[in-house]
């Protein structure tokens, strides 16, 4: 139901979380803005979808995630007043009809429903961590339909999640034609992906004690045949939203260990490097994926503990329980694991004996941005750097980029470091002339 009382059949309604169904909220909206015109006054939409939902169901089951998408809906009705209209459009999508409110009130509202979907759920026993998307557009005096308002707010809901998880952007005209220019760039990138044109660029892990090259971390990288080089920030969200991230994983996992080969060609009398790889979010919940990475491993010959598969303390926190399963199941293949930018968040700190890990990297937040000279005063990285150490794990700066920061990272002993200081990200072949010059050799 909405949190304004309604007298309607009970068809109208959403069975899972008893909310107003799409149809019934869009009869709702059309009234609304008749008394928007009447009164000469102002209405605001919002549209949201949760982030991640479907990989929820597939982590849980359905049962747990009805029963997520009803504590969504008690959730969202304490964000609002008792006039405010909420409804359930499809699967994970929701409505919100906030009657005489202005950008400036629905922004607000906006804020306020984010942080609350930020906060953990219980969900029959099991802490899920989920936020939310959100598309909001303000109409005066009844300007839209309400077909127009909906689609204005969706324009807008889609903006919010290529910009990244957990957004709100507020509905302007100029969104249609950007909306446009990146389906028409998701399209090129699905071409691109099916037609193998990413690449792998590596940047370097330095040993501080040694100062030798141990490891290289695989960055993806596309560059587009007119707009020449995209960002990550730009495509990798866009390959998440798209479904696309499996594709490339299995690429990333394939092609690293066609590096490793070569490597071992060129450099047949050293210790061999280790080389790491981000994984996604669903890849690590993805229950088949570490049966996959052992094969592409057992037919590639390479060592399975040379591979090391980074995850972001974020995606961890998402689901704490069902994390450290999906870890111990890759551990089981043989690969080391590392927590990567971590530091963000102080809760993740007592998981840090419970996960199977071999590293911790920490968040480049602590370097960059003015904070190195404070990096040793830092109580949080004092107690990461000291807790890790006690466990047994490897610790690695990243975002090292100016001779004050190795010496930060050195005094704080961490491990090992990577940055701009020493290494940009390169291509395979100059990762090869980098490890030919002799910096492996040490000089850190």
């Amino acid at each position: 139901m909405t949190t304004r009382q309604w007298h309607e059949p009970h068809s109208i309604r959403d069975p899972v979380t008893g909310l107003v169904q799409r149809d019934a909220f869009v009869g709702k909206i059309t009234e609304a803005l008749e008394r928007t015109k009447r009164d000469d006054t102002a209405l605001a939409l919002l549209v949201f979808n949760l982030d991640n939902f479907s990989d929820v169901n597939d982590r849980v089951g359905q049962p747990a995630g009805d029963s997520l998408l009803a504590a969504v809906a008690e959730r969202l009705k304490g964000s609002l007043r008792p006039n405010d209209t909420i409804a359930r459009f499809v699967a994970d999508e929701f409505g919100i009809l906030l009657e005489g409110m202005t950008y400036a009130g629905a922004a607000e509202v906006a804020e306020r429903i984010g942080a609350s979907l930020n906060m953990p759920f219980d969900v029959l026993g099991r802490e899920i961590f989920i936020g939310g998307s959100i598309g909001l557009c303000v109409d005066y005096a009844g300007e839209q339909t309400s077909e127009e308002i909906l689609s204005n707010a969706d324009v807008a809901l889609y903006t919010a999640k290529t910009g990244g998880k957990g957004r709100a952007e507020i509905y302007e005209p100029g969104m249609h034609g950007a909306v446009i220019a990146r389906l028409q760039l998701e399209a090129e990138l699905r071409h691109a992906v099916e037609n193998q044109e990413l690449i792998l660029n590596y940047q370097p892990l330095i040993d501080l004690e040694s100062g030798k090259v141990v490891a290289l971390e695989a960055l993806v990288r596309w560059t587009h045949a007119d707009r020449g080089p995209v960002s990550p920030a730009e495509f990798v969200p866009m390959a998440e939203n798209a479904d696309l991230m499996k594709i490339i994983g299995r690429f990333v996992i394939e092609e690293v260990c066609r590096q490793a080969e070569r490597l071992a060609a060129a450099y047949p009398g050293r210790p061999p490097l280790d080389l790491t790889i981000n994984l996604s979010f669903k890849q690590l919940f993805d229950p088949d994926f570490p049966e996959e990475a052992a094969r592409i491993l057992r037919g590639s010959g390479v060592q399975p503990q040379r591979l090391v598969f980074e995850i972001s303390e974020e995606v961890l926190m998402k689901d704490t329980e069902t994390a450290t399963t999906a870890l111990e199941e890759l551990k089981a293949v043989g690969v080391k694991l590392a927590i990567d930018d971590f530091g963000t968040g102080y809760s993740s700190l007592i998981y840090l004996q419970r996960f199977p890990i071999d590293a911790i990297k920490i968040d480049k937040q602590f370097i960059d941005g003015g904070l190195a000279g404070r990096l040793q005063d830092s109580s949080l990285a004092r107690l990461i750097v000291e807790l890790g150490k006690s466990l047994g794990l490897r610790i690695i700066a990243e975002g090292v980029e100016r001779i004050d920061h190795l010496n930060e990272v050195k005094a704080m002993e961490f491990d090992a470091a990577q940055g701009y200081f020493f290494a940009k990200p390169l291509s395979s072949d100059e990762v090869m002339q980098f490890l030919a010059k002799g910096y492996d050799e040490g000089g850190a």
